[in-house]
């Protein structure tokens, strides 16, 4: 059986003797999330090996070869742009997220830089994020979320400063592995009376599968939308056990870190404290003992990285802090 291994204890006991040896970033290289990864990338036909959860000279290889294959970046790092795109991280999806990458849809359809030099066809790495106001939002529209994981927006308006005329669209907008999917399209465009023609044209998935980097904020959305799912939405296909098991674990460790964060050596209650918590932790890691990773779900193994992934950044901070 493949249990829950170093359930949190490394980075607990680098925040209890103020290590800092996770400098920056969140690391996932928890075994769990390595053999997800490469179960994944298996599939995606990036040969990985037997998944065991170490990331060996061939799993690098096929990280870089992936990465490199869908325009992700570079290097054999397990990051979140990695996980994103494999479907092992969700992508933020709200009101805001949703307007951003239809905005950057139609950005790249109508901008007139984005050709290759010969002009024959279009250059993906000149695309335009929203971050660079190519479009003039002149209003924003109605966006409603109808659930399944899909956002509907009603006449969001642009201006297309190269053309002098404004865009009325409506849209629905999905996530899928590191894209966001504009479709179900509507309204007016230049020279396209009835937008809903652009959904058939051959080469839509260029501008309407919009890379969640073209998109402004997707990771500083990520932390409030997995606060969410902590109350719903995609977390609802976890077991429910798992669920309430992470979620507890993860309301402990920021009980934790509050305390390590303002803790006082010379202060006899702060390490009665101190010593309660340990105990706590004991009956923790006692109980992830009893998990198998190998029998979670897709949205278990989801769950469980997204919350370590939480707990991992927040300790982190508290390891910094106390320095």
């Amino acid at each position: 059986m493949n249990k829950l291994a170093g359930f949190g204890i490394g980075l607990v006991l680098s925040v209890m003797i103020g290590c800092t040896s996770f400098a920056e970033g969140i690391d996932y290289s928890l075994p769990e999330t390595v053999q997800k990864v490469q179960e994944s990338l298996n599939e995606a036909g990036f040969d990985c090996g037997t998944p065991d959860g170490v990331a060996g000279e061939q799993t690098k290889n096929a990280i870089t070869q992936y990465k490199v294959a869908r325009g992700i970046g570079s290097g054999d790092a397990i990051d979140e742009d990695l996980l994103v795109s494999l479907g092992l991280l969700s992508l933020p999806l709200n009101e805001e997220t949703a307007m951003e990458a239809t905005v950057v849809a139609f950005t790249n359809r109508f901008a007139t830089d984005v050709f290759t030099e010969d002009g024959n066809d279009y250059d993906s790495s000149k695309f335009h994020s929203f971050e660079d106001n190519y479009l003039e939002i002149t209003a924003p529209g109605t966006w409603a979320d109808m659930g399944e994981g899909v956002w509907h927006g009603e006449h969001l308006k642009m201006k297309v400063r190269d053309f002098g005329s404004e865009l009325d669209i409506s849209a629905d907008v999905k996530t899928d592995k590191g894209n966001y999917v504009v479709f179900n399209i509507s309204g007016s465009a230049p020279s396209y009376p009835d937008a809903s023609v652009i959904e058939k044209e051959s080469d839509f998935e260029k501008f309407f599968v919009v890379p969640s980097s073209l998109v402004e904020n997707s990771d500083d959305d990520a932390e409030a939308t997995n606060d969410e799912k902590n109350s719903g939405g995609s977390s609802d296909a976890v077991t429910p056990e798992l669920k309430e098991f992470l979620d507890s674990y993860e309301e402990y460790m920021n009980e934790y870190c509050d305390f390590m964060e303002s803790y006082d050596a010379s202060d006899v209650n702060a390490l009665l404290e101190y010593s309660e918590l340990m105990g706590k932790y004991a009956d923790f890691a006692a109980k992830a003992d009893a998990y198998d990773s190998n029998e979670m779900s897709t949205a278990d193994a989801q769950y469980y990285i997204e919350v370590t992934a939480r707990i991992e950044k927040r300790l982190l901070e508290t390891s910094a802090s106390i320095g």
